[in-house]
């Protein structure tokens, strides 16, 4: 039962704190800054709480962050009035790098899907420009060959 009540509460505050981020917090250091808690941990006997944050973009997440993390006091009181806790868990603010590293991953994918394609309209009359092992003459595309041994 400890566990259901638990996980509820950690939802409850992943909500709480979000809507404060999104709309609650008076600090001109988070203007033009879009934090998004990514993953909120909460302990075992629910005293702490480890928020996971992602803040874009890059060039405010430095003064971003710094706002949020100075206004952790604040936040933690208004989440207990908010979902009427008597003793609130303290926060642990973490800045979420995550999100840069797969958006970095997606840009790279993106580029070489576009230099595959360039690749794909400079073929010369009668290659399709494909590219892997299925396009090497040696090696062909699988589904060409018949099924069964050869004799």
């Amino acid at each position: 039962m400890r566990s259901h009540h638990r996980e509820h509460l950690q939802a409850d505050l992943r909500e709480a704190i979000q809507s404060l981020l999104t709309r609650g917090l008076n600090d001109p250091r988070l203007d033009g800054a879009m934090c998004t808690i990514t993953r909120l941990e909460l302990s075992q006997d629910l005293r702490n709480a480890t928020v996971n944050l992602s803040v874009l973009p890059d060039k405010v997440q430095k003064r971003a962050f710094a706002a949020v993390k100075h206004a952790e006091p604040h936040i933690r009181r208004q989440v207990a009035g908010k979902l009427d806790l008597h003793t609130p868990p303290l926060l642990a603010f973490v800045l979420d790098q995550s999100g840069k590293r797969q958006a970095a991953s997606l840009e790279a994918l993106a580029k070489v899907a576009e230099e595959r394609e360039k690749l794909g309209r400079a073929a010369p009359e009668g290659e399709s420009g494909q590219t892997g092992l299925a396009s090497h003459p040696s090696l062909g595309n699988p589904s060409d060959t018949p099924a069964g041994p050869q004799v």
